[in-house]
């Protein structure tokens, strides 16, 4: 183990020990890095050893740390289990090596079979980056696992794969290490901590939801599936590149949360006790409950503020790009193209130029004499005014104005906007707004943020579950499917997760660059994903278009098409008869 340490960690701050035994137990004069040693007893006390770090750093930056473990078999999963609920020392994504109490010379089954049990019950506790280190015949032994797929990088080579939690394959890794090759154990090295979230290789991700308006409906990704809340598309899309099966599970509207039971993660329901409901993530768009009994300490909340938009004039090139009226550009551009090569063949460039002035509205007296073509003309003006009135967006911010998102990247950046800033007390306690400009505390009137802000020079900090509904009566609220670089002030907030539930850092790094490329308008676009509409007491939400519901639109252009061509035939009827009359 010492070697291990010496060659593959000696930048290691500190190193958390528990064993059973602390006098057979020090290491701390045969480390290079002299790192500060915690000593940890059955009990989760600890003495700290060459202290060179003050703990309270130790436990803001467990990723700087090592934890190392020497336990008979029989207590092992005592000792993580109650590790697992101090949130000063637990960490599923920190490099953990553990060994067996009394360090013998086994044979190869006894290496095997042992590091199965100790790293079976490691992943019984949630933990992902294990070494197990045993002793064969001369030779030390590595032993790791991946609970979801069976790829490590390479040296490690795959051992057994057994049916593990959910009955979902779980593989066993091995390899060796020798002390005398240095070049060899650069290699192992870079091979100890190695992520296994990458894919989850469809483990199960159980879901918790409230339903709210609008509701996901996905279908054909294991059954039908419901979710809620402004990122519920994201949460999903996130999970499904992780390749990860959903297990969903409905909350009632009236349960949301009552009580959050740390020791197993369960949301109980007072009045129903037998209601249980174990979850990885909580899909609701409220980001903090003011509810006392709820356990914080036990949520992760990634996202805090709102996002905060303002007006903002765009160029003519900008306004193009944004708005469906380029549609109608390029149709020009195209037509301008043929008619210029139709009239450049048959000598008659005059009228070419004719129809350039008429779509540039310089002259309107030269508009062409024929009724089919002023039909054709007077159809494709009203096609792009439906089109600029129904698609998404406006016609009169397409044409003059455009409203366009300000990222808040820094708390700084709020001042920038010189806007009267309104913000709900509970959230004072909760976050250091000391350096906002123009701050309003709000005392108990939490609607005042969807009712009350109508100004142009006037926002408000919110966690709402509703604020998607002040998008309509406010020209202040951005898109909701946008997310700054940091993450740190948007409304884009809509799920709560576990603290010990290892995936999360992949989920959420999946979610950000998801809402930072772009990504999530065109997978809505690629699936079967419609939002499922309904009506409660207080408002009804407008569905997403799609392609059916510009049906009408394309009738309406085929029918005038229509119509253009039948007077076209009879005004060439009409013609031939007054020649041969």
């Amino acid at each position: 183990m010492i070697d291990i340490v010496n060659d593959c960690f000696n930048e290691t701050k500190a190193i958390v020990m528990i064993t059973e035994d602390s006098k057979k137990f020090s290491l701390t004069s045969e480390l290079i890095s002299s790192p500060s040693i915690i000593l940890i007893n059955k009990n989760i006390k600890w003495e700290i050893f060459n202290n060179k770090i003050y703990f309270p750093y130790y436990s803001q930056n467990l990723s700087q740390t090592l934890l190392v473990i020497k336990s008979s078999m029989e207590n092992l999963y005592g000792y993580l289990n109650n590790l697992k609920y101090n949130s000063n020392l637990w960490n599923t994504n920190r490099l953990t090596i553990i060994t067996d109490l009394i360090e013998i010379k086994n044979s190869h089954d006894d290496c095997n079979d042992k590091a199965q049990k100790y790293l079976l019950t490691a992943w019984k506790l949630e933990l992902l980056r294990v070494i197990y280190l045993c002793f064969e015949d001369k030779n030390l032994k590595l032993f790791s696992y991946n609970p979801y797929t069976n790829e490590a990088p390479k040296p490690w080579i795959i051992d057994k794969i057994i049916p593990g939690i959910h009955n979902h394959p779980w593989t066993l890794f091995k390899q060796y290490y020798n002390v005398k090759k240095s070049h060899e154990n650069n290699l192992i090295c870079k091979s100890l901590i190695f992520d296994q979230t990458n894919d989850l290789g469809q483990y199960p991700v159980n879901v918790s939801f409230v339903p709210s308006e609008p509701s996901l409906v996905v279908k054909k990704i294991n059954g039908m599936i419901t979710f809620t809340g402004m990122d519920a598309e994201v949460n999903l899309l996130s999970l499904l590149k992780m390749n990860a099966t959903i297990n969903s599970t409905k909350t009632h509207r009236s349960m949301i949360i009552k009580l959050l039971d740390v020791n197993n993660n369960e949301t109980i329901d007072k009045n129903d006790d037998d209601s249980f409901y174990y979850w990885d993530i909580f899909i609701v768009s409220m980001a903090i409950f003011s509810n006392g009994n709820l356990i914080p300490t036990d949520l992760r909340i990634p996202v805090k503020f709102t996002t905060i938009s303002k007006i903002k004039y765009l160029s003519n090139f900008e306004l193009i790009l944004q708005s469906p009226l380029r549609l109608y550009i390029i149709f020009l551009s195209f037509g301008l193209i043929f008619i210029f090569i139709y009239y450049i063949k048959y000598k008659k460039l005059n009228n070419f130029l004719i129809i350039l002035k008429i779509i540039l509205s310089i002259s309107l007296i030269d508009l062409p004499k024929k009724l089919y073509t002023r039909i054709v003309l007077f159809f494709i003006i009203i096609f792009f005014f439906i089109m600029n009135t129904i698609y998404p967006g406006d016609l009169v911010s397409s044409l003059t104005v455009a409203k366009t998102q300000y990222n808040i990247e820094e708390i700084s950046d709020i001042n920038n906007l010189n806007y009267k800033i309104y913000v709900e007390k509970f959230l004072i306690k909760l976050l250091d707004l000391n350096d906002i400009n123009n701050l309003h505390v709000l005392d108990k009137n939490h609607r005042f943020c969807y009712e009350n802000i109508t100004q142009n020079n006037e926002a408000c900090i919110t966690l709402d579950p509703y604020a998607r509904r002040l998008k309509k009566s406010s020209k202040l609220w951005a898109n909701e499917y946008h997310l700054p670089k940091k993450a740190l002030f948007t409304r884009s907030e809509s799920y709560l997760y576990r603290k010990t539930w290892p995936p999360s850092k992949r989920f959420n790094d999946y979610h950000l660059k998801i809402m930072e490329s772009g990504l999530l308008m065109y997978w809505e676009k690629n699936t079967h994903v419609n939002l499922k509409i309904s009506k409660d007491d207080n408002v009804s939400e407008l569905k997403k278009l799609n392609f059916h519901d510009l049906k009408m639109t394309f009738f309406f252009l085929i029918t005038s098409l229509f119509i253009t061509i039948i007077v076209f035939i009879v005004e060439i009827i009409l013609n031939y008869f007054n020649r041969v009359f």
